[in-house]
Formats: C-alpha cells, structure tokens, sequence
C-alpha cells in the first residue's frame, strides 16, 4: 500500500515536472511559470493525491476535481486571461488520470473488508445450514430416545408381568409337586400295607384249603358241618382276598397316574430352568427320588398281584 502511495506520488510530480518542461519549449504554456502559479498547481495536485490516500476515488477524487475545475474556470473570468485554462487544467486532468489509475488504500482496505464480510455472510449462510441440519437431527434423535425409552419401558413391565406370572406358576407348581409327592407317599403306604394283608389274606386261604383237604381225608362222614363252615370261611376269605387284590390294583393304577403326574411336572420343572439359562444340581434330585419312588411302587404292585 505505501509502495504504491509513492509511486503515484512519483509519477504526478514526474508528469508536471515534464508539463514545465514542455513548457518552456512550445509556445503554448501547459504549466504556470511564476511562483504563484506553480503553488496553486500544487495545491491542487496535493488536495487531489491527499483525497485518492485518505478517500474514494469516486466519492471524494471526483468531486474534488470538479470543484479545482470550476476555480480554474472561474480564475481565468476572473482576470479576463484564458492562458490560465491551458497553463492548469493539463496538471489537473494529468493528476486526476493518474489517480484513476491507481486504486486508493481506504478502498483496497474498503474492498478487503468487503471482502471479508462477505466471506463471512457466506460462511454464516453456510453454518446456519449446517445448524438446522443438526437441529433437526437433534430432534429426530431425541423423538427416537424418546420411543425407545417408551419400548423399553413397556418391554420392562411385559418383562416384569412375565416374571410375576412364572412365580405364580412356579409357586403353584411348587404346592403341586408337594401335594403329588404327600399322595404318593400316602399310596405308597397304603400299598404297602394292602400288599402285607394281601399276603396275609392268600398265606390264610392257603392254610385252610389244606386243612379242608386233611380233613375231607380223615374226618368220618359225620364232620360235614365243620367241613361246611371251613368252606364258608374258605369262600369268605376268597371274596375278601378278590376284592383286597381289586383294590390294590386300582391303588395301583392311581399310584401310576400320580407318577406319571409327577413326572411331568418335574419335566416342567426342568424346561423352565432351562429356558432361564441356569443349571440347579438340586433339580435332578426329585426327579431321581421320583422316579426311584415310582418304580418301587410299580415293583410292589406287580409282586403283590
């Protein structure tokens, strides 16, 4: 900026020195000679160079020039000397060509901040276009935060309506497995004490068919009575042996059927572990005891029939 300050100043003084010196070679003077003459040229010259450095060349350049132009024109009515036109306007249109050429630092500075303000009009634009795109983002992210917290509340309490549902159900199978176990043990006792009556029962029947036998052997004809009455007893016991033996097998069968019972539900048991993902060792222990239990009662039943 300051370069070019001096070259324009450069060449202004370059140019009139150049006009002075034509001068004094043709016989028209483009350049006064006197002392007066010269310090209004300057004068002018340097008000137009002081208003190109501090001003705009169209705003203050322009209209300065005018107002030079109207005092040389009013200088030469003035003294009534027309000389006054040809020894001033060419330094003054000389001065301002040259200013014209040369752009001014207030408007290279004018320019540059233009420039810049601009530059940042645009990035502004730019960034409030990115801004909206992020504050739409923004709110597509916080609508999706927003359903998803809303799923997974839902899911929670689905999970948790699950979890209440499969204690009750566990619970109630829980009460079930000790109610089919308490049965069973009941049968199982009852078996066992039918089988031992059972047993009592048929060792009896047996007895006395022996003893009516020796006795239709060795008793004389008169003895019928007692031979009845033993055969009596003999079809009593018989009677009471069939319907002992129908009742075993009917205890049987329900003893079966609460195994079987028993079973299943230990087979829910274990599919209900399994489906949580945890392996109990106490969960093959019923099972085991079960099916031990079930297989002692079905043995017992078989032998006893």
């Amino acid at each position: 900026m300051v370069r070019e300050a001096l070259k324009l100043l450069f060449l202004i003084v370059s140019y009139n020195f150049i006009l002075h010196y034509l001068s004094t070679l043709l016989p028209v003077d483009l350049f006064p000679l006197h002392l007066e003459g010269i310090l209004m040229v300057t004068s002018f010259t340097s008000a137009l160079y002081l208003a190109w450095l501090f001003g705009y060349r169209e705003k203050t350049v322009i209209w300065l020039a005018y107002v030079s132009l109207f005092q040389i024109i009013g200088l030469s009515i003035v003294r009534e000397d027309y000389e006054v036109i040809t020894q001033f306007l060419p330094s003054l249109l000389l001065t301002v060509s040259l200013i014209w050429l040369f752009e001014s630092p207030v408007e290279k500075r004018t320019k540059r901040l233009e420039e810049e303000r601009r530059r940042l009009e645009e990035e502004l634009i730019r960034n409030n276009v990115e801004l909206r795109g992020l504050l739409e983002q923004i709110n597509l992210l916080k609508e999706l935060t927003e359903r998803l917290s809303k799923e997974k509340e839902l899911i929670e309490s689905r999970f948790k309506k699950l979890r209440e549902e499969e204690l009750i159900e566990r619970e109630k199978l829980e009460r079930e497995k000790e109610m089919l176990v308490k049965k069973l043990q009941e049968n199982q006792k009852k078996l066992t004490e039918y089988a031992e009556r059972l047993e009592r029962l048929t060792k009896i029947n047996r007895e006395l068919f022996q003893m009516l036998e020796v006795m239709q052997d060795t008793q004389p004809k008169g003895s019928k009575e007692e031979v009845s009455r033993l055969r009596q007893e003999r079809k009593r016991l018989s009677k009471e042996l069939i319907s002992l033996q129908e009742l075993l097998e009917e205890l049987s069968k329900e003893n079966m059927k609460i195994s079987q019972k028993y079973e299943e539900l230990l087979q829910r048991f274990e599919e209900e572990k399994k489906g949580e993902g945890k392996t109990s060792a106490t969960g093959g222990k019923p099972s085991q005891a079960g099916r031990e239990q079930k297989t002692n009662i079905r043995r017992l039943t078989f032998n006893s029939l």
